[in-house]
């Protein structure tokens, strides 16, 4: 996994801009307001899909609405801060990704979305150099594997 400023991966030319920001101390709370500064609109993924989901009255085909919410959630929240070569959007929040109702494949979601605008999963679990992000108790169950992409780890 490569270190690399939010400038770069604002600049970045990369095919996938997928970035990791571990959290700073206890909590998202710093590293929102960071991005903040920076323009960059941060999303609880979760809890967008969970209100999402309360609000639909057809659970019939609520796989493909999650996936169709979710792709243009991103699509409308996501900005392009002012000197930036890309748009950009903040997520974190992502269990509710791997509820087996929803049948969504979080790594593939997040993975093409990350082709148009630079993503930045905020995270406060575990980070593997080989680029997969766990939950402690969850390692081998639910996880995002990108190890065969050139995930960033980003400092602000």
């Amino acid at each position: 996994m490569v270190n690399q400023s939010i400038q770069e991966s604002l600049s970045s030319s990369d095919r996938f801009k997928l970035c990791v920001l571990p959290s700073i101390g206890k909590g998202f709370g710093d590293n929102i307001l960071r991005l903040h500064e920076y323009g960059i609109p941060t999303i609880d993924i979760g809890l967008a899909i969970a209100s999402f989901i309360n609000s639909s009255l057809n659970y019939a085909y609520l796989s493909i609405e999650s996936y169709d919410f979710t792709k243009k959630l991103l699509e409308e929240k996501k900005t392009k801060p002012s000197g930036s070569k890309n748009g950009a959007v903040a997520l974190f929040n992502f269990g509710i990704l791997f509820e087996p109702s929803l049948d969504l494949n979080p790594k593939i979601l997040l993975k093409e979305f990350s082709k148009s605008t630079v993503l930045i999963l905020l995270w406060e679990d575990q980070i593997e150099e080989a680029g997969i992000l766990h939950w402690p108790s969850q390692k081998n169950t639910h996880y995002l594997d990108f190890s065969d992409l050139p995930l960033k780890r980003i400092s602000i």
